[in-house]
């Protein structure tokens, strides 16, 4: 926008040097006609200006937009834009990415996720699960589909109940959090005849504890509530790659440079808030909900963590972690003892993990993530509170 001032200061005749106006032939000759002119011209030449800049900032709209939903034969994306949590998976996709633990193949299903496919209708007699979380559900380490906890699982039930159809669906996806998962179930997975929800949340949802956009949106009573806000500028913000490319940025440069010594106490009422609205959903709906605490293999100090996977490991876990090491560790014990208590107030089953899983580091890549080995393990423990809570009370 441009303010004209130089108009504001000219005189308000033109005289000549005899002290009589120059003309008084009309209004044009005067002032008043002259002002208006000026300020024309001064707004003609900063709507110019504005036409490069225009043409700059769509034509990295338009670039980010392409680059985000390439899905393509050269470059096939893990990731394609949703309005709802942010991004999803695509569906029927064949992915490799390489991680700590080594090469990981991901094929999705017809939902997008790193799963089986599912029958249109399940089964007679049948028993359906599908498993939210983030990177630990998706299987951020595992070297195979198959390799996944929930995988395992259903490999586990089929192999205890012969006589019973299981189908577990891994609904994980990387990054996510509590409520993300909980609105991919209300969009998408609401509709499947489920009989079990497991969900393995904490270390996102940790990580978002400071942000007000995790607070607002976990008071969200439905999907709708998370669309872009319905004024013009606040839409377009929302909607634009160009803007989100330059929040994510800031944030990014934000949690290297800027570690809090504290968890926000918001964080964590945001947190249950969730937890609650998932323990709602899944009642009204007479889906049964498994809890799960969140394993990890933190040491009490930084310098034990260090020797633990190396500094290089650990400095990497830091650098994406808005917290220091500290309240992360202590962060993660409070949401874990959330979890416990949520589970009993609201009647869900629990797999304690944090607790059953060994505290071994030869089960994992880093200090949260599982490799094959540990996803058997963790499979094990949630298998076994599945038979022992929600199939033996059929």
């Amino acid at each position: 926008m441009s303010t004209d001032h130089d108009g504001a200061r000219d005189a308000a005749t033109d005289n000549t040097p005899g002290g009589a106006p120059a003309s008084t032939a009309g209004p044009a000759s005067g002032s008043s006609g002259g002002r208006p002119r000026r300020r024309r011209g001064l707004a003609h030449r900063a709507a110019l200006g504005l036409v490069p800049v225009t043409l700059l900032l769509a034509g990295v709209e338009g670039a980010l937009r392409a680059r985000a939903w390439s899905g393509g034969q050269d470059e096939p994306r893990l990731h394609v834009p949703d309005p709802y949590t942010g991004y999803v998976m695509p569906p029927d996709l064949a992915f490799v990415q390489e991680g700590y633990g080594g090469r990981v193949e991901i094929r999705t299903n017809a939902l997008g996720h790193r799963s089986a496919p599912l029958a249109p209708v399940k089964p007679p007699g049948g028993y359906r699960v599908a498993c939210l979380g983030g990177s630990t559900t998706f299987g951020f380490a595992a070297s195979t589909n198959d390799a996944t906890y929930p995988a395992l699982v259903a490999r586990s039930l089929d192999k205890d109940q012969p006589a019973r159809p299981v189908e577990v669906l891994n609904a994980g996806v990387q990054g996510w959090n509590l409520r993300d998962s909980l609105t991919n179930f209300q969009l998408r997975l609401a509709d499947l005849d489920l009989d079990l929800v497991v969900v393995l949340h904490a270390f996102n949802d940790l990580h978002e504890a400071g942000q007000a956009r995790y607070h607002a949106r976990s008071r969200a009573r439905g999907p709708e509530d998370l669309l872009p806000a319905p004024g013009l500028l606040e839409g377009l913000l929302e909607r634009s790659a160009v803007a989100r490319a330059l929040t994510t940025e800031v944030a990014r440069r934000r949690i290297r440079h800027r570690k809090h010594a504290a968890v926000d106490p918001r964080g964590r009422e945001a947190f249950e808030r969730n937890l609650r609205a998932t323990a709602a959903e899944l009642r009204a709906r007479g889906v049964g909900l498994l809890l799960c605490t969140y394993p990890h293999v933190f040491p009490a100090t930084p310098e034990a963590a260090a020797a633990v996977f190396g500094p290089k490991r650990l400095a990497a876990t830091l650098l994406r972690s808005p917290l220091e090491y500290e309240p992360l560790v202590a962060g993660l014990e409070a949401y874990n003892d959330v979890i416990r208590r949520v589970a009993a107030e609201e009647g869900a089953w629990l797999a304690d993990l944090a607790r059953d899983l060994p505290a071994d580091p030869a089960l994992y890549v880093d200090f949260i993530h599982q490799n094959d080995a540990g996803e058997r393990e963790k499979a094990a423990r949630v298998a076994r509170a599945i038979l022992e809570g929600p199939l033996a009370a059929r």
